[in-house]
């Protein structure tokens, strides 16, 4: 189910749909398992890898594009719309976007935030050359790992990246 929430799309998966999501996000975490993480250290399990694939099926569901989780292709991007989309799942309604310095830069970045029990809510995307901006810089939460921290106020709302590439929108609003 889409909706409008406070002007952004607010976005609940199907349980099909949450499935997916736990067999992404569990397959993720078996295929990297003992390996370097770039991301830093995971104490929290399973839970971030099928979040984040969560917020990825909530993204693709807004777009209308396929969903291709892509498992095993290290370079390929979370969603193919046409376009290189990363989502960024956080789980505070009040977290700023994350691009870390070897992101790509002609990349969108969409911010997801919430959970998918609760629901997900697509605050906007920024591309990844405006995102790296010194302004931007510093250090939060996780130490010795700065990155750009691309406040909620800076985001370009979502529907204007479904338009960037034409993409239809479907059954939105």
């Amino acid at each position: 189910m889409i909706q409008l929430q406070q002007g952004k799309p607010f976005i609940i998966l199907e349980p099909h749909e949450l499935w997916l999501a736990v067999q992404t996000g569990s397959s993720r975490k078996v295929r990297h398992r003992g390996k370097f993480n770039p991301s830093g250290p995971r104490a929290i399990g399973w839970t971030e890898d099928i979040e984040g694939a969560a917020g990825e099926i909530a993204v693709a569901k807004f777009l209308n594009v396929y969903y291709d989780s892509a498992l095993g292709v290290n370079d390929a991007p979370d969603i193919n719309a046409g376009l290189p989309v990363e989502v960024r799942t956080r789980s505070r309604h009040w977290y700023d976007l994350i691009i870390h310095p070897n992101d790509k830069d002609n990349s969108f970045y969409v911010l997801v935030t919430g959970t998918s029990l609760e629901g997900f809510t697509l605050r906007g995307y920024i591309s990844g050359k405006e995102g790296k901006q010194e302004m931007y810089w510093g250090e939060k939460g996780q130490k010795g790992r700065p990155a750009y921290f691309v406040p909620q106020s800076k985001l370009r709302p979502m529907h204007e990246l479904r338009n960037v590439h034409n993409l239809t929108p479907g059954n939105i609003f």
